[in-house]
């Protein structure tokens, strides 16, 4: 694998010039956000591949370390219920945790927030 390109803005003009395979992408870029990056990737049709990336299952984990309802953490992170709901499932999976409380205890332990 070789990294053969890297925007914090301007992806999708790179992504046209140097035509990678795959692309990463967060969802909080500068400029043009990765959604958008995204979807403007995905109507040139074929190649390449979009990964997205977010910096949210880490900010969610955190808020739930603090106590945070998911309604909060909404409010927090500017997303819809539904999207917090979705993150801290996903970080459940991932971690292979069961719930909120082990959650916060993981957090704790590695990381100390």
């Amino acid at each position: 694998m070789s990294v053969v390109g890297e925007a914090t803005d301007g992806a999708v003009r790179l992504v046209k010039s140097l035509r990678p395979d795959i692309v990463l992408t967060d969802v909080q870029m500068p400029g043009t956000d990765g959604l958008e990056a995204t979807a403007e990737i995905a109507a040139m049709g074929g190649r390449p591949r979009v990964i997205i990336l977010t910096t949210f299952e880490r900010e969610v984990l955190v808020l739930l370390a603090r106590g945070m309802t998911n309604a909060e953490i909404a409010e927090e992170l500017f997303v819809g219920e539904a999207t917090v709901k979705t993150h801290v499932s996903n970080v459940l999976t991932k971690v292979g945790l069961r719930d909120r409380v082990q959650a916060v205890v993981f957090a704790y332990e590695n990381g100390g927030w």
